[in-house]
């Protein structure tokens, strides 16, 4: 009698087990072509683009208090409920979210919110993701003054993936907490939030 289950196919105990995905392993990935030959130095030292960076990392603290303003407009209760010590007690980007979201979607208290809630809350998500994205990379400047960031620090031989940031690119993160910001404090207006926050 044929067995139903090849030995390929089950365990030492002869139970059938799922079909095994590719193991996953190390591969080194082709450089980056973009990154000029010459001599970079660990850190941003091109002057301009460290007080853009700075600027951006300490503005960013104040949007994350604004946001509590709508953690609490979420729970009820307003200025009674703790809201700034649930917020900070959350570290996690993707668990503010969602707990952002829940109370959002699913309570009662909520239901007649307008979508700027939404809006706000996967902008500053999206933030929050480019923040972590600079704050822990690893930074380089090029002799030319050009930086470039490593963002996939975990892995072997990261440098050579590392990609240029251009000022341009930390201008539009300062814009967009801009914006970001105005939209919470105008939150109760809804038709001149979406004004705010449309692009």
């Amino acid at each position: 009698m044929r067995p139903l289950v090849s030995p390929r196919e089950s365990d030492a105990f002869g139970l059938a087990m799922k079909p095994s995905k590719p193991i996953r392993r190390y591969a080194l990935k082709p450089p980056n072509d973009d990154a000029p030959d010459g001599h970079y130095k660990p850190g941003i030292l091109n002057e301009g683009f460290a007080a853009l960076f700075g600027r951006n990392i300490s503005i960013w603290v104040h949007v994350e208090d604004l946001m509590i303003g709508i953690l609490q407009d979420l729970l009820g209760g307003g200025k009674r409920a703790p809201a700034r010590q649930i917020f900070h007690s959350i570290v996690s980007n993707q668990a503010r979210k969602s707990l952002l979201l829940t109370c959002l979607q699913r309570s009662k208290i909520n239901a007649k919110k307008t979508d700027i809630y939404e809006t706000i809350i996967q902008q500053f998500s999206n933030l929050n993701t480019k923040r972590n994205t600079f704050l822990h990379g690893l930074w380089y400047t090029h002799e030319s003054g050009r930086v470039f960031l490593s963002e996939n620090a975990v892995d072997d031989f990261h440098y050579f993936n590392s990609r240029e940031v251009k000022i341009e690119e930390l201008e539009e993160m300062d814009k967009a907490m801009g914006l970001l910001s105005s939209t919470i404090m105008m939150r109760r207006s809804p038709s001149l939030a979406k004004l705010i926050a449309s692009p």
